[in-house]
């Protein structure tokens, strides 16, 4: 007898364990051994996005802790495209968080930057300003 469709295998269990296969958690980018302290693939992967550069940039620039709203507004992009990327440049261990404070019931999250002392990050964010300011 044969059997199509895989009705056969009805009441069988998956041998595959929960969770497995699910993104797994990005490590801190912090790496000891690096000179810099910063994986290359990291930064890479978190500076391959102008508006990420453009966040930092105005990190760096200010000198002092922000809300994505408060970039948002210095950048004039969307609130949910800098949240979005803050998030991704926090997960890549490139901003930190810095503070919380209630504002009109919600919480707004403030973060520094990671890296504001790095050589090759500023000149980075200098040679690639007038680029991203035209997009």
């Amino acid at each position: 007898m044969t059997d199509s469709g895989g009705a056969g295998k009805k009441g069988k269990r998956s041998k595959r364990k929960p969770g497995k296969g699910s993104p797994r958690k990005r490590k801190s980018a912090k790496k000891s051994g690096d000179p810099g302290g910063w994986r290359s693939a990291d930064l890479i992967s978190a500076l391959n996005h102008p508006l990420r550069r453009r966040i930092l940039r105005s990190l760096h620039e200010s000198g002092e802790r922000s809300s994505p709203a408060r970039l948002r507004e210095r950048l004039g992009a969307e609130l949910s495209c800098v949240s979005y990327h803050v998030t991704v440049l926090v997960g890549f261990g490139v901003l930190k968080s810095a503070g919380e404070q209630p504002v009109r019931g919600a919480i707004e999250h403030f973060y520094v930057s990671q890296v504001a002392d790095d050589p090759a990050i500023k000149a980075l964010l200098e040679s690639t300003k007038e680029s991203d300011e035209e997009k």
